[in-house]
């Protein structure tokens, strides 16, 4: 929504930009026909002043459509997609903050998908750790009260039963050993995980901090 916020204030104010451009335009040919009129300049003169003009008008189009565009892409990410366009007011003449390259690092650590390889990883572990117990047997104990009332005597008997397997050739090894490579593989999908989102990371803190320098000086130098 941020994103797609700021998206429609800069496609409003090229929009604003491109309508004075064209308006300069028209208007700078509508004077050179005047002095053609007038005889003051040759009639070829006006033609460049016209192309300018009519892609000048070109651009308000292009900008119109890609303001739409910018608005509908907001109404959606805001859940309103049947939301009616109008101005937004906001700010883009304001500071970028700085970020250094280690905090974003450090933000980065939160990540839902590292936070999923992590959980994954606590999974297998679990699972390792639950078919190493199954290689210890389990005592299995019951006890039975009884009482025979088809006798004369009427006959109380209680029962006590004490079980457990002894694995000898079967030690749960086939099942510890795929729930440990399932360990080392959610741990090699976190590395793995880890290493794109740093590319990636690296790839867009260079456009940031590349467009932060920039607008810096196109605000101190240029406007």
């Amino acid at each position: 929504v941020r994103s797609g916020f700021f998206k429609v204030l800069i496609a409003q104010q090229e929009l604003e930009y491109a309508k004075a451009l064209a308006q300069l335009s028209e208007e700078s040919y509508q004077a050179q026909i005047d002095r053609v009129a007038s005889g003051e300049s040759a009639a070829y003169e006006p033609l460049q002043l016209r192309v300018n003009a009519v892609q000048a008008a070109n651009a308000v189009v292009r900008t119109t459509n890609e303001l739409n565009s910018a608005w509908r892409q907001l109404a959606a990410a805001m859940g309103q997609p049947q939301l009616a366009r109008h101005r937004l007011t906001g700010n883009l003449e304001a500071s970028v903050a700085s970020v250094s390259y280690d905090t974003a690092v450090a933000v980065l650590q939160r990540h839902s998908d590292l936070q999923a390889a992590t959980a994954r990883i606590a999974g297998a572990r679990a699972q390792l750790q639950y078919e190493e117990a199954r290689a210890t047997p389990n005592l299995m104990f019951g006890a039975v009260l009884q009482h025979d009332v088809t006798s004369p005597e009427s006959d109380f008997s209680a029962n006590l039963m004490l079980s457990s397997e002894f694995p000898v050739f079967n030690r749960n090894q086939g099942n510890i050993r795929a729930a440990h490579a399932g360990l080392v593989r959610a741990k090699e999908e976190y590395a793995a995980v880890q290493n794109r989102l740093l590319s990636e990371l690296a790839e867009r803190y260079g456009r940031y901090e590349t467009g932060r320098v920039v607008s810096a000086s196109y605000r101190r130098d240029v406007v």
